[in-house]
């Protein structure tokens, strides 16, 4: 068996950041990227082998770190002591809410057959074919129908050709400043992950029969509450 640094990738992107003090007691952070990598090799998995091993041009696909759009925006706001007297001047004075919204597209899956189809003696890289739908021997799945390639030849689907889902998350963190003494004072912190609890999917079955299935998903909304003590 014979290794080759012959592997070779490229990477285009775009990032726009705004940073800026809106109002005296509002700041935002604005973080967006538009990507592409393309690369003809798992850097990840360096034991893994082309489709065809005679033609590697036919392995060139999105890179498994690929990730078209990334946006993340966070915010301050601080709420100091309102005008008036009474209970809501109590209960709505020195707090500090802090969200940050995350969202991004899908990265790449490589759907893959399981079995040594096109007899190389490697079953780890082989494709199906992708096909019309209601084809004899097809099976239709989340990203299209699929068929096992004639014996002994590669399939037409390229590596890494379809995307998984994407990912959205709001985090809040709420903070209250209490004065008990002179000396004394405390902080009364709430902070909720996934606040609006979406399903967001970690991995895909890539295996043709169920591609595209979900395998995994982070975790679903989270809440803790926290007391700090200053004195």
């Amino acid at each position: 068996m014979a290794f080759e640094g012959s592997a070779s990738s490229i990477c285009h992107g775009l990032r726009a950041t705004f940073r800026g003090r809106i109002h005296a007691k509002l700041s935002v952070n604005l973080s967006y990227t538009f990507s592409k990598a393309i690369d003809d090799a798992e850097e990840i998995f360096p034991h893994t082998r082309a489709q065809d091993m005679r033609n590697f041009r036919s392995e060139r696909g999105l890179a498994l770190y690929d990730q078209r759009h990334r946006l993340v925006l966070s915010g301050l706001f601080e709420i100091g002591r309102p005008v008036g007297e009474g209970i809501g001047r109590i209960l709505l004075s020195d707090w500090t809410v802090a969200p940050i919204l995350e969202a991004a597209s899908g990265r790449p899956v490589n759907v893959l057959l399981g079995t040594d189809n096109n007899l190389d003696q490697d079953p780890s890289a082989d494709r199906p074919d992708c096909v019309p739908d209601n084809i004899l021997g097809s099976v239709r799945t989340a990203f299209g129908s699929f068929a096992v390639p004639p014996l002994g030849e590669p399939g037409n689907v390229g590596r890494n050709a379809f995307v998984g889902p994407s990912f959205a998350s709001l985090n809040l963190r709420l903070q209250r400043n209490v004065s008990l003494t002179d000396r004394l004072s405390a902080q009364l912190i709430a902070e909720a992950f996934n606040l609006l609890n979406r399903t967001n999917i970690r991995a895909v079955n890539p295996h043709y029969a169920s591609a595209g299935q979900p395998l995994a998903a982070h975790d679903p909304r989270q809440v803790q509450l926290g007391l700090r003590l200053r004195f």
